[in-house]
């Protein structure tokens, strides 16, 4: 990352096309800085000049957003997450996950402390299973960190309750709704073209119902956020407000500014106007039922408009509000909740099946749904058999294993590595066939050994393995492979290290191998490969070690070989 300093730390402020480029802005809440400008003028400039100072940052933000090593979202939308103030124990929940920026950041946060080891994990939920898939590859790119990860596809206002020993099974639950989404205009210009004043008004009602079931799941002293990319108070304090008064003080607001030291937020409305499709104010919901036709009755809820009572014990004015004008950022809203007791039953539905008994318009969501595994796509533990067979075929440890990780298997050909924690919450949400609803497991842990057709049905380590498994391999099935500029690369497949190189000389057997690539005196690791050793390490003439690597991986190996030692 000391590539980035130029980029980051020690650029200043230009013009390129006659728009000027801001110096870069680090902010310490979230431990990410905001660049000076945005992908368009990056990748304008870089076509015109590849050698100038945005082409320059755009190859390093591609190379080093390949590696994992850092992720690109808006700084706005950190927020929620950095309010979570997330620790390494913490249970979190995705309610909503898609497209996994608010995922990695959470998978980062429970990984940041250096004293404490992680013993919490994610799970981040996505409805569209073309999205789900596409969250799972994104935060693929984060390596080992993903062994705390799982990613489910199912409905967010009925999703299920893994644990039914307890009330809430959740420290930490990120709830970013689907919105209107008028907060992003800056940033999607065209969706100008097809937005419409009451397109929040249509989403307040689900909206709400994610929240109710996100408060139900969370533990008694947990933390919430419930955030949107929109300006719409339907949207934003209405379902607020509906939270807290359906919560009866279970719930509270907690005081959120001062925690984004830096940045410049409003408070949250207090009072707000509904409208109807003609831009007409509509003093309440009984006023509605009144003056519009019975087939518009249900486009509203009672919940939309300010409570009667006030909102003022409310303290609807720590929610806060992010302008794009005054942090040159996109637009969004944040409300952190606090879970202080427990969370009421839902309201009995009427016989009419149209209103609940809590009042006409109330929106309710069950806090308690049967759950169920989707039965084409189980997790389950591998058997003791498959483990050893694994150890033994590629020589690894089976106490080292243990301590990394438990393994599950997919079928018959993916073995996934799972943390403990992770596992035991998985275990808790078996399969219940006497339920219709199931939430599919799209991905849970690590991919890290999985049979090659290539080479007879054999196990073989895959490259995301390759990391996570180097300290479980015995020595004969390790080789560190140190590279710089005195290095030579003979004709593939045999790369000769000088012997004072420190190249590991243990690894004499064949068969397969983890290569650990490293780069300097400082050892720093470059990458990790499975590789097989088809010829037994050797003393070369030029009293050099030959190491003779195949394999399906061996050509990304020898290309981090070439890039760092021609």
């Amino acid at each position: 990352m000391t590539q980035g300093r130029p980029f980051l730390h020690d650029a200043v402020q230009t013009r390129v096309d006659g728009l000027t480029v801001f110096k870069p802005v680090y902010f310490g809440w979230c431990g990410a800085w905001q660049l000076g400008c945005d992908d368009r003028l990056i990748r304008q400039a870089s076509k015109q000049d590849k050698t100038s100072h945005l082409a320059q940052l755009q190859r390093w933000i591609a190379q080093h957003t390949a590696n994992g090593v850092i992720t690109r979202q808006e700084i706005v939308s950190m927020a929620p997450v950095a309010l979570l103030q997330i620790k390494p124990e913490h249970r979190v929940l995705d309610v909503c996950a898609s497209p996994g920026s608010k995922t990695t950041q959470a998978l980062e946060a429970l990984h940041a402390s250096e004293e404490h080891s992680p013993r919490g994990f994610v799970v981040a939920n996505e409805l569209v299973d073309k999205r789900s898939y596409l969250l799972s590859n994104r935060c693929a790119a984060l390596g080992s960190a993903c062994r705390r990860l799982m990613v489910t596809s199912h409905r967010a206002q009925i999703f299920p309750q893994f644990d039914k020993s307890c009330a809430g099974e959740y420290d930490r639950i990120i709830c970013d709704v689907p919105c209107s989404g008028d907060g992003t205009f800056r940033k999607y210009r065209d969706k100008w073209g097809h937005w419409l004043p009451h397109m929040g008004r249509g989403l307040h009602s689900l909206q709400l119902q994610i929240a109710i079931r996100a408060i139900g799941l969370l533990k008694v002293g947990g933390l919430m956020t419930y955030s949107t990319c929109s300006f719409n108070p339907l949207e934003n304090e209405a379902v607020v407000a509906a939270l807290l008064a359906r919560g009866t003080g279970a719930i509270e607001l907690v005081p959120a500014s001062h925690l984004l030291q830096g940045f410049d937020a409003r408070p949250g409305l207090s009072t707000w106007v509904v409208m109807d499709e003609n831009l007409n104010a509509l003093p309440s919901y009984d006023a509605a039922l009144r003056a519009l036709p019975k087939a518009r009755h249900c486009r509203f809820r009672d919940s939309m408009w300010p409570p009667q009572a006030g909102t003022s014990d409310m303290h609807l004015d720590r929610c806060l509000r992010l302008y794009p004008h005054l942090m040159n950022t996109g637009g969004f809203f944040i409300a952190l909740l606090r879970k202080t007791g427990q969370w009421p039953p839902p309201p009995q539905r009427a016989h009419d099946g149209h209103a609940s008994a809590g009042g006409p318009g109330t929106v309710a969501a069950s806090t308690s749904v049967p759950r169920t595994f989707a039965p084409h796509l189980p997790y389950l533990p591998a058997s003791q058999v498959v483990v050893d067979e694994v150890c033994c075929k590629l020589r690894l440890n089976p106490d080292r294993l243990q301590k990394v990780g438990v393994l599950h298997a997919r079928g018959d050909r993916r073995l996934f590595l799972l943390s403990a924690e992770l596992a035991q919450h998985l275990a808790q949400g078996g399969a219940d066939s006497g339920s219709k609803r199931h939430v599919t497991t799209i991905s849970a842990g690590v991919c890290v050994v999985y049979r090659d057709p290539a080479q007879g049905g054999r196990w073989q380590v895959t490259p995301q393995g390759a990391g996570i498994l180097y300290p479980c391999a015995k020595k004969d099935a390790r080789l560190s492979l140190p590279v710089n500029p005195t290095m030579k690369v003979l004709e593939k497949p045999f790369i000769r290290v000088p012997l004072e190189a420190g190249v590991s000389s243990t690894t004499s057997q064949e068969g397969p191998v983890i290569v650990k690539v490293t780069r300097g005196d400082a050892a720093e690791a470059v990458g990790y490969f499975p590789a097989i050793l088809s010829a037994p390490v050797r003393a070369s003439d030029e009293t050099g070690i030959m190491a003779c690597l195949e394999g399906a991986h061996a050509k990304k190996l020898y290309e981090i070989v070439m890039q760092y030692a021609p």
